[in-house]
Order: C-alpha cells, then structure tokens, then sequence
C-alpha cells in the first residue's frame, strides 16, 4: 500500500464519521429529556466532533509520511510521497423542520470536510553502495637498521702525497672480523688496526677489508702518490734504441746508481762501483723491447728501455753454376750464379784469379772472375766456395786464345 491508498482511505474514514450522525429521540421520552440537559445531538456538539475527527485522521497522515516508516524496499527506486492539501470547507449549520402528524423533526447539516491529493514531489533515495568498506592502508616505514660490521680508514688522508718510500695505514672497525691491510692479515686492538705498507713510485690504491666466516663484510679505500726518486738513475747506453740485428742475442751496457738491485731483459745483472753494467740478452724474431729496471728494497725506483729488431732469415740451399768454361778474351774471364741464405758470402778462387761476393736479400748471388794470368790452352781448377757454412763446387776453366 503507498501512500496514495493511504490518504485515499483517511479521506474515505472523515466521510464515514461526517455521516454516522446519531438519530434523534422522540420527543417527550426520558431520552430526549436527557439529550436536551446534557447537549448531545445538539448542532455544537456535532461540529465538534467532526473537527476532533478531522484532526485524529491529519496526525495520523502525517505519522504514516514519516521518511523511512513505509519506504518502498527497492533501494534504487526513488520513494514517491503523495503530498495531500487537505480544505476544510465549514458551512453554516442549517436546520430544517418537518412537522409529521404533531411530531416536529429537526435536522442540521453538519461541517463538510473535503480532502483532495494535490502536488506529487519525488524525492530520490540515497542509493546504497554495494562495495565493501574500504580498509584504510597503513604504509610500514622502513626501519634503518645501522650496519654490524663497518671499517673507517683514519690515516692517512686520501690522495696524499709523499716521497716516503712506505705509509702507516691506520683504520677504526666496528664488529669483530678478521682484517687484511693491502692484502696482509692484521690483527686487530681495541677496534683498531695499523699497520705499515710500501709504496711504489706513482699512485698507490691501498685496500682495508673485513671478513667472517671467509665472506667480506666491510672495507674501505685510500690512494697514496708518492713522488718518484729523481736521485735513482737507470741508463741503458748501447746498443742505440732501434738497433737491428741478425743475431740471436745482444749485448747491452750502461750506467745505474751504485746500490741498486737492476735487472736488465728479466736478467739480474750487478752493478760495480762505478755505476756501469753488461748484460748479454737473448732477443726473439722482429721487434723486442729490452727493459732495464733498478729496485729498492722490493720497489722499482728507476729504469730506461731500447727497442731491438731481429733480422729473421730464411735458409737457402748453396748451389753455383758455371757460365762458360773456356774464354778467347784477353784477360780470360767466366761468370758464377748460383743460391744461398742472405747474407752469406761466397768466393770464387783460382791461382790464376779470385772473387768475392754477399748474397742479396733474395737469396741469390752473381759473381764475374777474370784470370789474368792465366795460360794459353792450359785447364786448371776453380773453386766455388760459401765462406759463411763452408760448402763449395769445384769447376775447370781454360784459356784459349785466338
């Protein structure tokens, strides 16, 4: 039932009570007489209930409006309310007589009140939300939690510059581990550590690390410079840099200063007093550099360096070959070619000539011979000889002249 049904019915409830009127006594009967004394079923007192009825049935409409109290079930629906304009309309009382047979009845017309539906207001519902409530997040801040094992180098500063040949290292730990100083174990005392590390010339990155159990849990970092000793002197005198050679070894001197540990070509050699050296090297195919380094106590403190060219050559086979045998010229001559490895030498000799010659890069040689003593119509012998591997040819040769 909505609330149109309803104002229709309270409406519908006023016209009943206008209408139950009550009927008159008969005149002249002890009901009259009571009725008369005491005012019931006179015209005031008629009105007055119809008021007092209209009144019980406008609380009551208004209670039923109450939001909520019959709200429709459907939550998305907007609740509809029936506004009602109820018009009391008051008429004066008329009476009316009707005389029948000595009998006088009166009649009076009661107030008419009239109900009628008016404005219809919607009023839309607050729609309920489906969704579940939303749980308010709580961000976890994160908890720093302060490292257990951490290692701060005091001393010395970092890029500090000395021309000491050693640095005392110095480094504060906190948590109990095992320590290494450029890569020596230290033992620690009271939470600190010290110890003393060599430097070389130039830059120097020493390392402090902490470890347990074989894992690293801390460290840290400091770069020394030392500056290098000019009073140090290694000088490799010859050969001059860019020599080259055919050789499989080369022999190099010099100067150092008296005192230093020098090793020339990964050889150790001694210096005298004088400040020279000698040192015989092996030198391999092409290019070589050859380093001569002076030490101090384990640390380089000077050096020099030639650069040395090995010549390889490939080997050759000796052979010779006779041009001509026999001659008409005067002086008589022949001419000898043949092959060997570059750079040999080979001799033409007779008792009546001889010659020499290099064999070229290539491999070959030439070699023209003049026998000017030699006699008309008489052979002898030529020998043909390498004087570098001592093979030879021997040929015969005679002068015939015309």
């Amino acid at each position: 039932m909505n609330l149109d049904h309803r104002a229709r019915r309270a409406a519908r409830g006023i016209a009943a009570v206008a209408d139950a009127r009550p009927i008159p006594p008969l005149p002249g009967t002890p009901v009259a007489a009571a009725a008369a004394a005491t005012g019931v079923g006179a015209p005031w007192m008629r009105a007055v209930v119809a008021a007092a009825a209209v009144l019980v049935v406008g609380a009551f409409v208004a209670f039923v409006a109450r939001p909520g109290l019959l709200a429709p079930t459907t939550a998305d629906k907007p609740e509809t309310l029936a506004m009602l304009d109820t018009t009391t309309t008051t008429e004066a009382p008329q009476t009316t007589t009707t005389t029948t047979e000595g009998a006088t009845t009166t009649t009076e017309a009661i107030a008419t009140t009239t109900t009628k539906p008016t404005t219809t207001t919607t009023v839309p519902k607050e729609a309920k939300s489906t969704k579940p409530a939303t749980t308010p997040t709580t961000t976890a801040t994160p908890k720093v939690v302060a490292p257990t094992h951490a290692i701060t180098i005091t001393a010395p500063v970092d890029r500090l510059e000395t021309d000491a040949a050693e640095v005392v290292v110095r480094a504060v730990l906190s948590g109990a581990m095992e320590v290494q100083v450029a890569g020596t174990a230290v033992s620690s005392a009271g939470g600190v550590v010290e110890a003393t590390v060599p430097l070389v010339s130039g830059w120097n990155e020493i390392w402090v690390k902490g470890w347990v159990d074989g894992k690293k849990v801390a460290y840290d970092t400091v770069k020394v410079y030392r500056v290098p000793d000019e009073t140090q002197q290694v000088v490799i005198a010859s050969p001059a840099d860019g020599f080259e050679t055919d050789a499989a070894e080369v022999t190099l001197t010099g100067t150092a200063t008296p005192g230093l540990d020098l090793v020339v070509a990964g050889v150790p050699t001694s210096v005298g007093a004088d400040g020279s050296w000698v040192a015989t090297v092996g030198v391999g195919a092409g290019w070589n550099e050859l380093w001569a380094k002076g030490y101090v106590d384990g640390q380089k403190v000077a050096y020099d360096k030639v650069t040395v060219r090995r010549h390889v050559v490939e080997t050759v086979d000796f052979a010779a070959i006779q041009a001509n045998g026999s001659s008409t010229e005067t002086p008589p001559w022949d001419e000898f070619s043949g092959t060997a490895t570059p750079g040999h030498v080979v001799k033409v000799h007779s008792e009546y000539g001889s010659a020499a010659t290099e064999v070229g890069d290539d491999g070959t040689w030439r070699l023209r011979v003049e026998f000017p003593t030699a006699p008309a119509g008489k052979a002898f012998g030529v020998m043909v000889k390498n004087q570098t591997t001592g093979e030879a040819f021997e040929f015969i040769f005679e002068y015939l002249p015309g």
